[in-house]
This record gives C-alpha cells, structure tokens and sequence, in this order.
C-alpha cells in the first residue's frame, strides 16, 4: 500500500473537491504566488493577457491614422502569418515542455533542432505564397513589388514561428515572467513606432514594417539576453539532430495534430457562416468569438504551467492538480458571470447591430468556456503521460461535435444555434474527460514517478 501522503484514497469525494472551499485565489493574495507553479501560471495569464490588449490597442490607433483598406490588408497578411506559425510549429512547442527538462547536456542541440526545423518549414510556406500570389489573390501583388518586401515577409513568418517555441522554453525552465517581458517590449515597441511610420511611410509596408521591427528586437532580447540568463551555455546555431527527432517525433506528432483539432472549429465556422447566413454575419460571429475566447487564456495557461511544472517535478502532482482545477473554476466562473451580463455593452463598441446580433451567441459560448477548460485539462494530463490516442479522441471528439452540432443546429436557428452546438460539442466531450479524471484519480494514477520513455 502506497504512502497515503502521495495518493488520492480511493474515498475522495469528488464533489467537494469541485465545489467545496476554493482557497487558490485568496492564497495568491497572500503570497502564494512564490509558489512555481502559481507564480508560473500567473506570468502566462499576464502576459497574454497585455499581448492581447496591447495588440487591440495598436489596431485601434492605426485604424485611426491609416486608411481602412490599408489595415484591411496588413490584418490579412498578419493573419495568413499567424496560419503559417501554426503549421510550422510542427508540436515542438509542447515538445519543449515535455522533453527539456530532462535533456541534460543535450539542451543546445533539441532547442536548436526545434528552431531550425520550425524556421524552414515556415521560410517554406512564405515563399510557396509569394510565388503563389495569382492564385491567392491580386491585391497581395503590389505588395511584393521588391526583393525587400519578399525578405521582409519570409524573416518576418520565422520569426512568428518560433516565438512561441522560446516562449515554451522560458515555460520548461518556470522563467515565465521572461515571457512577460518580452511581450510588452514588443507591444509597446509596435505602438510607438505608428507614430514614426506614419510620416515615413503611411502605407501596409510601413505597418508591416514596424510590426517587423518590433518583434525582431523582442526576439533578440529574448535569444541573446534572457535565454543566455537562463542557459549560460546556449547558443544559437542552425542544427538537425536526427537522433533527437526520433526520440520526440511521437510525442510531437501527436499533440501537432491535437493543437490543429482545436484550432479547426473557429476556423471551419466562418466558411458555415458565410456559405449559410451571409458575410454580415460572419462579422457578428467573428467579433463574438474574440471576445470570449480572451478568456481561454486562462486555462490554457494554468494547464500548460501545470505539465511544464509535472515534468520539472518528474511527477503528476495531486496537489497541483487541485489548484490549477480550483483556480481555473475561480477564475472563469465570474469571468463567465461577466461576460453573461455585459456583453451587450461590449459589443455595443462596435455597434448597435453587433449588440443585437451578437449578444445571444456571447452569452451562449461562454458557458462552453469551463468546459473547454476541463477539456484541455485532460489534455494536458494525457501529455505528460504520453497517452497518443487519448489526446487524439479527445480533440478529434470535440472538433467533430462541434463541428457537426453547430452546422446542424446553425440551420434551424442560425447564429444562436451555431452557439448552441458548439456548447454541447464541449460539454459532451466535458463529462467523459471528467468521468475519466476521476477514475484516474480514484485509480490513483496521480503522484506516480515518470514512466520512462
């Protein structure tokens, strides 16, 4: 019989474990936030938390002082980027988290094999869309007009890709209010440099030049000072080491396909929207979505802290587990409260057609917020384990659920339906991730040492 400090007994009750006393959020304002784990978390939250504002900022400014087809298309461009630096991120980023800590003296040659796997494939991409640029469209071509601008848009692709990946790095090594720093150096750069370019060159060159800049001075703080800070001895060269690729390709490849699962849906719910409802109301989706999606940041932090924290601890801590559970409810629940009550008035910025349309499907879609993040928990918990196909079913589940319920639903009951299905595409997925925690958990799979392998 194993100590029982280190197991969940069998007798746990659950339910109170859910809604009993939440203590997590009353011990950060005590102090608890030296913990790592909390301290980690927070650093995440925070930080995504002033990208987003900071980048709602920047395109509210440069709205004002460009002309709106200017902005149209430099958000285009940002957003076919932000597509590449998905698909090129090829899952080396939880691979970072997963697999670092314990490299050893191989540290230099994993992170450097992730970079530079990550940067061809994304170099790749931007080139295949330069040379595609009839096929993709016409307006795209006055762009390129320069071997500078294919530079530009080539470099500046790379470096959106493995951004994340020296993110995860700072995450591994629990130095997450690095990531902090990084982000609103980059941020406040961006701002500052629209009131220069806008008399230098007030165009999308000038937009894309200035986001370009920014991000490669924040890249290279983060390379060349912080990194160096963490790892004296990093140091950055281009590398593939075969050896390493075969140890990580399972483990990568897996959670590659899972974080493309989760990103599908809000992709796929566009083309719903416009080929059934029209594109007037893909705006009031869109704008819909956004707003409640910031709040995903808040499980998808805790719990990426919680595997990088699992994997430092070469364990799944039982005590952990608890709080980033306790703490993502305290959060989210008034979060979801406040986006219930408040999302007419939100969406009333952007208009009175926004609030009317919008409002419903706000007020649908953040209560499939805790769900989603019960989801990612197991998610996570799989990660550490390396369980493929758990991961596989339980994101390839919700992205057809969601998927499927809310076209389904989206045609008898437009906007509001598409909402509700994805809901119960979320809730559905919810309670069997659930029920197989507390099995683990009864089972007492928790505060095992790590398997090897």
């Amino acid at each position: 019989m194993k100590d029982q400090k280190t197991i969940i007994p069998s007798s746990f009750n659950f339910y109170n474990f859910l809604s009993g006393k939440f203590g997590s959020l009353k011990d950060i304002i005590r102090g608890d936030l030296k913990l790592p784990l909390v301290k980690n978390a927070s650093h995440l939250i925070l930080g995504m938390g002033i990208q987003s504002v900071l980048t709602f900022l920047f395109w509210i400014i440069a709205a004002r002082l460009f002309d709106p087809s200017i902005v149209g298309l430099t958000t285009a461009l940002f957003s076919v980027l932000g597509l590449f630096a998905i698909i090129a991120e090829l899952g080396f980023g939880m691979g970072l988290i997963r697999f670092l800590p314990g490299a050893g003296d191989r540290e230099n040659a994993l992170i450097n094999t992730c970079f530079t796997i990550s940067s061809l494939f994304s170099g790749l991409l931007a080139i295949v869309f330069i040379i595609g640029l009839p096929v993709w469209g016409e307006d795209y071509i006055p762009l390129f007009s320069s071997p500078l601008s294919w530079f530009l848009f080539i470099v500046f692709s790379i470096f959106l890709t493995v951004s994340p990946l020296l993110n995860n790095i700072f995450l591994s090594r629990r130095t997450t209010k690095l990531i902090v720093y990084i982000t609103t150096i980059t941020c406040v750069l961006r701002i500052g440099l629209l009131f220069v370019i806008i008399f230098l060159s007030p165009d999308v060159f000038g937009l894309f030049f200035i986001s370009f800049l920014s991000t490669f001075i924040g890249m290279f703080i983060g390379i060349f000072i912080f990194l160096r800070e963490v790892m004296p001895l990093f140091r950055l060269f281009p590398t593939i080491h075969t050896e390493l690729i075969r140890e990580i390709r399972d483990f990568t490849a897996v959670n590659y396909v899972s974080r493309l699962l989760i990103a599908v849906t809000p992709l796929i719910y566009p083309l719903m929207i416009v080929n059934t409802l029209g594109s007037a109301m893909n705006a009031y989706f869109a704008i819909s979505w956004t707003i409640v999606s910031f709040a995903q940041i808040v499980p998808t932090s805790l719990f990426n802290a919680f595997l990088a924290e699992s994997v430092n601890e070469n364990r799944l801590n039982k005590k952990n587990f608890k709080k980033v559970l306790s703490l993502m409810l305290e959060l989210l629940i008034p979060l979801t409260v406040v986006l219930i009550v408040l999302s007419g008035f939100i969406l009333s910025v952007f208009g009175p057609t926004y609030a009317e349309e919008g409002t419903p499907l706000v007020r649908i879609l953040a209560l499939s917020i805790i769900p989603w993040g019960i989801i990612y928990l197991f998610v996570t918990v799989e990660r550490y384990k390396k369980s493929t196909w758990s991961i596989i079913y339980a994101t390839l589940g919700t992205a057809v659920l969601s998927t499927g319920l809310g076209y389904l639903f989206m045609m008898n009951w437009g906007l509001l339906g598409l909402g509700l299905g994805y809901l119960a595409g979320q809730v559905i997925v919810a309670v069997i991730a659930g029920i197989l925690m507390w099995r683990m958990m009864v089972q007492e799979h928790l505060d095992t040492p790590d398997s090897p392998g």
